[in-house]
């Protein structure tokens, strides 16, 4: 009988720099036909470069350090593709909080609340984001330390497709 053998999970595979790109823009809907009111999309791929190395350097230096991460290592996708959304949103914020001007006239006020959606959004991806890295590491950490061999019977039952050589 085979012994199984832990394989690399799909979400933690090396994915190019151009294709995470694309990954994060297809997650926020930031496409040109989708964009009623802008013309074109509203983050750069330098702008979604910067978040992607901003969120690798926010994970690297979060507590409990396990490893270091890189375009080339990067932490697992999922938290990669959260983390840089939270980036762009703060940047996003930024951005709406300097150009938000309230109007009135003849007591007729008009204020866009784009800031306020915006900041909802943030609270949730960075509660999300922060919550789902601290967990990770930690039981990263764990594994780590206690090596696989005492991992739990739970890594057979995800990894069946690979152990079963479906895939």
């Amino acid at each position: 009988m085979d012994t199984p053998v832990n394989v690399e999970p799909y979400a933690q595979r090396a994915v190019p720099l151009s294709e995470l790109i694309n990954k994060v823009r297809r997650f926020m809907r930031d496409r040109g036909v989708l964009n009623r009111l802008i013309a074109g999309e509203e983050s750069s791929d330098e702008d979604i470069m910067l978040a992607i190395d901003l969120c690798i350097s926010d994970f690297n230096h979060t507590p409990p350090p396990v490893g270091k991460f890189d375009f080339l290592t990067p932490p697992p996708l999922y938290l990669l593709i959260y983390g840089t959304i939270v980036k762009l949103l703060e940047s996003k914020g930024l951005l709406e909080s300097r150009n938000s001007l309230p109007f009135n006239d003849g007591g007729l006020s008009v204020a866009a609340d784009k800031d306020q959606r915006t900041q909802a959004w943030l609270a949730h991806f960075s509660n999300k984001f922060e919550t789902d890295k601290l967990k990770w590491k930690v039981m990263k950490n764990i594994e780590d330390s206690w090596g696989v061999s005492l991992s739990s019977e739970y890594i057979i039952v995800n990894n069946i497709g690979w152990i079963s050589m479906i895939y």
